[in-house]
């Protein structure tokens, strides 16, 4: 993800109906270019099922959804 001026951001992922699998991100970054990875686990660290999932990253900038496939 890109951020266009340093501060706070949170990256969560959450399933298609809505409920907060996990969250990757939450401080503050650089301006820039940033990679998180998520290695198909919700916060209490165990396994997620293949499948897509919503990724939403906000920050000072707004808020940003994507979808993505996790494939096991």
């Amino acid at each position: 993800f890109r951020v266009e001026q340093a501060g706070p951001v949170t990256l969560k992922i959450y399933d298609l109906a809505g409920r907060k699998v996990a969250t990757l991100a939450d401080r503050a970054f650089a301006a820039g270019e940033h990679e998180v990875h998520w290695y198909g686990q919700d916060d209490r660290g165990r396994a997620v099922p293949s499948g897509v999932y919503c990724v939403e990253v906000t920050s000072q900038d707004g808020k940003c959804l994507s979808k993505v496939s996790l494939v096991k």
